[in-house]
Formats: structure tokens, sequence, C-alpha cells
């Protein structure tokens, strides 16, 4: 799951966290639940996005596309891995 983090995209993030794996469909990475480790943060999400089937992108137009999902949007498209986009507007 990519987006902002904070405030709406919290909730946001965790209740479809929690309904996904609640399916029992598919494994769900959410950045926040990540352990600590030795690669640099940006490294670390983007490893994720690499083994993927899907990335899951919310975005709002006043809030507009953050680095870091930027970032997550370019490597999945680099790696084919696919993208479902939702506009929270």
């Amino acid at each position: 799951i990519s987006s902002r983090c904070g405030g709406n995209y919290t909730i946001a993030r965790k209740a479809l966290e929690t309904l996904l794996l609640a399916t029992g469909l598919m494994d769900v990475y959410v950045f926040e639940n990540e352990l600590a480790c030795s690669l640099d943060t940006k490294s670390a999400y983007l490893d994720y996005v690499d083994c993927s089937d899907l990335c899951l992108v919310l975005v709002d137009n006043k809030d507009g596309v953050s680095e870091g999902v930027l970032a997550e949007i370019i490597r999945a498209k680099d790696k084919g891995v696919r993208l479902l986009y939702k506009n929270c507007i």
C-alpha cells in the first residue's frame, strides 16, 4: 500500500491492510509495520515493490504525490508490477 503517511492516510492504510489480510488472499506490506533494518528508508520500501505483484496507490489531488510515492510508482512501472490507483478526492 503506497500513499502519504499521517492523518487520514494512516486510517486508510490500516483499514486496507486489515481488510486485505482478513481475506487471506494476499500478503500486505505497509512501511509503518517494517522492523528496523540496515538499509536506508527508501531502499527498504522499494525492495518490497520489487517483489510485489500489485501496488495499491492512494492519492488525493489536494495533497499531491509525495517523492516516496512517486519513487514507488516509477519502480513498479520499471519492474512490471501492476498498479491500482485510488483517488481520494
